[in-house]
């Protein structure tokens, strides 16, 4: 994995760590796929700003459909590119002390459930009704890679949508909300 600086402002990444900048490109193989991605901390968070895919095969390369760009568990990238980018650092007043990458990633904010909740319900219920068969299959898994987050988040924000009454009940090993609270919606 190669990183490349393309804005060599420090960026803070958690509360007092800083990542020595706020935008690179950060290119992985990932066989069969030498996947690029451009990178730009936000608000403390890496955001995916450019992203290619190309085959590694040789001869006859590999086509890419978008299920293989579905296929990319893109939030896994931008977390393994942070570790090409860099010790990250803490300051104390002029002196700098590096930070371990785990200790970052772990200390990294993360935007309020309270924001994010509601961009989880909506992306869910997109996904339950869109064309495609295997987005419908597998709504939770395309939240998470949408909204760049882990399943397991996803999962656990969408069990509270459910608590707060944002969502419906789940279906019994179904994605989905049941009929009850969709045909509150639709009334």
């Amino acid at each position: 994995m190669g990183s490349e600086v393309l804005d060599a402002t420090p960026a803070e990444v958690a509360p007092g760590v800083f990542l020595p900048m706020t935008r690179y490109r950060s290119t992985m193989n990932s066989d069969p796929l030498k996947i690029t991605v451009e990178v730009e901390i936000v608000d403390g968070q890496p955001e995916c700003r450019s992203l290619k895919v190309e085959s590694l095969h040789k001869g006859a390369p590999l086509t890419i459909t978008g299920a293989t760009l579905r296929g990319i568990p893109l939030a896994s990238y931008l977390n393994a590119s942070l570790e090409g980018t860099g010790f990250p650092f803490s300051v104390s007043g002029e002196e700098r002390t590096a930070v371990s990458t785990t200790e970052m990633i772990s200390k990294r904010k993360r935007r309020p459930k309270s924001e994010v909740l509601p961009q989880v319900v909506d992306a869910y219920r997109r996904a339950l009704v869109d064309k495609d068969p295997s987005i419908r299959a597998a709504p939770t898994q395309h939240v998470a890679n949408e909204l760049h987050y882990e399943r397991g988040h996803i999962s656990r924000i969408l069990s509270e949508a459910r608590k707060q009454g944002l969502l419906g009940p789940a279906r019994p090993g179904r994605p989905g909300e049941s009929l009850d609270r969709k045909q509150e919606l639709d009334d």
